[in-house]
């Protein structure tokens, strides 16, 4: 399964990468205006967080 992941956000949101969470292992980061694909072999749940 591909998914794309855009991620599009104003001034205040630009200053840390949100972490890309499959159960407690990090596959991807995305920063500020950037857009990322992730092929993911299983369809399980993935989780975004921000790390401050």
């Amino acid at each position: 399964m591909e998914l794309q992941l855009t991620r599009r956000t104003g001034f205040y949101g630009m200053g840390s990468p949100l972490e890309v969470m499959q159960g407690k292992k990090r596959i991807a980061a995305i920063n500020h205006q950037q857009t990322i694909f992730l092929a993911l072999a299983e369809q399980t749940p993935i989780r975004v967080r921000m790390f401050f």
